[in-house]
């Protein structure tokens, strides 16, 4: 299932934690949850999972220290958790990544290992590290040069993304090797947009627009879905919560703000996103339009036609 219409309600990766995998909106606040209240009590995915037999654990190919993700994922259930330095052990690396931690290929390969000597069902979650600035890939990692795109900066982004998603096909293909495909649920999806010069912007703290919060949601499941399909109904990450229960038929107590989008739903619905960094906007997003308003430091905001736009 592809859903095209689907969204981020904040612009860090820690409010995409917190939204995609609690179904709760993050904080107006330049320090997250994650990140500053790292303990705090939470009823999400992971406690559906965990109450339904599945083991919960946790796999990023970058530092775990950062922002307090080893103390946060650790309080929430998740047994297992495991960062780059686990993942440089394993294949004995030493500068095979970028500034932010090992190229996603050996976090892939290393989930694929682990996964394969369980012996109980298992939700993971799997945190990339290579499509973030400053997309660097070594040559012989470049799979398409789009020599034809003369802003280097959105270059190196294509070279990543196609580096990344040529990854998640070697992934899906190993898990077919194992025979695992047909009985998992895969959900890729992204944590932020990323302005690339549209109105002028690069920079992802900066305004609140389609740029930043537009976002991929693709859920794989073979055994479950059969045919594959798009759906566009407006979504964001705390509607993915619901999505997934609905998929998998769970019910169980949890605080989610969202909706299942596998259900009919208003088509004049709502969602909300925010950015709490410089001019500090906030906005109310619908298939018509995108009202974003700064936070009480300006009368100032901005009014996007969406509807317009895409017709």
């Amino acid at each position: 299932l592809l859903f095209d219409n689907f969204y981020s309600n904040g612009v860090q990766t820690t409010r995409a934690v917190l939204a995609s995998l609690y179904g709760v909106l993050p904080k107006h606040d330049r320090v997250s949850v994650q990140g500053g209240e790292p303990h705090t009590s939470l009823i999400g995915l992971p406690d559906l999972a965990a109450a339904h037999g599945y083991e919960p654990s946790y796999f990023h190919n970058g530092s775990l220290s950062f922002r307090n993700k080893s103390a946060f994922f650790s309080d929430k259930r998740f047994g297992e958790v495991h960062g780059v330095k686990d993942m440089r052990t394993r294949y004995n690396l030493k500068d095979d990544g970028n500034s932010w931690g090992v190229f996603d290929e050996y976090l892939f390969s290393y989930h694929l290992e682990w996964l394969n000597s369980q012996e109980n069902p298992t939700f993971s979650v799997l945190f990339t590290v290579s499509t973030h600035h400053p997309w660097v890939l070594p040559s012989d990692k470049v799979l398409f040069q789009f020599s034809d795109v003369e802003d280097t900066d959105y270059r190196r982004y294509l070279q990543t993304i196609s580096y990344v998603d040529h990854q998640i096909g070697e992934y899906v293909a190993g898990l077919q090797d194992v025979g695992l495909y047909n009985e998992s649920l895969i959900v890729l999806l992204s944590d932020n947009g990323q302005p690339m010069g549209e109105k002028g912007n690069y920079i992802l703290q900066s305004g609140l627009s389609d740029e930043h919060t537009h976002i991929p949601l693709l859920i794989l499941a073979p055994g479950l879905l059969g045919e594959s399909g798009r759906i566009s109904t407006i979504g964001s990450h705390i509607d993915l919560m619901p999505t997934i229960m609905d998929l998998m038929g769970w019910s169980g107590l949890n605080h989610g703000l969202g909706d299942s989008l596998l259900r009919e739903l208003d088509p004049n619905r709502v969602i909300y996103t925010s950015n709490p960094f410089q001019q500090g906007f906030y906005s109310v997003l619908s298939n018509q339009s995108r009202q974003s308003f700064e936070n009480g430091k300006s009368d100032e905001g901005e009014f996007f036609d969406l509807k317009s736009r895409y017709d």
